[in-house]
Parts: structure tokens; sequence; C-alpha cells
């Protein structure tokens, strides 16, 4: 992979302390403040229902930052996509909610290929 890189690997050796878990959303086996990053790519998608509880935990346990890939309001809010987020019971929330939460949004982009009928932003948040 390192042949692959597009910029020097600063720590080689860097990939060997990633640690990816399962659990539920609304009781994460973590502590708090314990996680440099939290990850999550369209997890939330069809959380609508217990949205609060979900982005209190991951804020809880993110020490620096979270980066979330997910359907926010933002880029569903007309046409097709406010339909099916409706219909279906999607996730609602915006990315200033996520200050709600402790997390302060430093960067977001959607403009990356997405559904037809779902778009997502991606959004950088440092815990504040």
């Amino acid at each position: 992979m390192l042949d692959f890189a597009p910029l020097p690997v600063k720590d080689p050796g860097g990939h060997r302390r990633v640690n990816f878990t399962k659990g539920s959303v609304t009781e994460l086996e973590h502590g708090n403040n314990s996680k440099d990053l939290v990850f999550t790519i369209l997890a939330l998608e069809q959380m609508e229902q217990i949205r609060p509880r979900a982005l209190g935990e991951i804020a809880r346990v993110a020490a620096g930052h979270t980066f979330m890939v997910e359907p926010f309001r933002e880029v569903n809010r007309s046409g097709w996509r406010r339909w099916n987020v409706f219909r279906r019971d999607y996730f609602r929330g915006t990315i200033d909610d996520l200050t709600d939460y402790g997390l302060h949004p430093v960067w977001s982009t959607v403009d990356f290929p997405q559904e037809t009928f779902l778009g997502a932003a991606a959004v950088l948040a440092k815990k504040v």
C-alpha cells in the first residue's frame, strides 16, 4: 500500500493502531473522550428515531474530532430527496445541530457523487 500513497507516509505502521469495534450506537462501550476520531458513513441514515441518543454517544466518546458522511438536511431539502427522507423516516439532522452535542463543524462538503434519492454531506467536526 505504501507504493500507492499519494504523499510521503510519516508513520508506515500507523495502521496497526487503528481499532474497529462493533456495537450499539446508543450504548458505545468506550470511555468518555476515549477516541481520537469517530468516523461514520451512512450509519445514522436510518436512525432518526434515536438520533439524539446516537449523536450524544458519538460526541461522548470523541476526544478530538468526528468525521461524518451522513444525509444531513442541507442536502435533502427538496424534490425526491426530501420526499425519500420523510417517507422512510431517515436522518433529518442539520450540520448546525452538531453544536448541540459539543461538536463544532470546521469543514463540510457536498461535492462528491451521491445517490439520486438521498444526498450526503461530509462533515469534519471538532469536539469542544
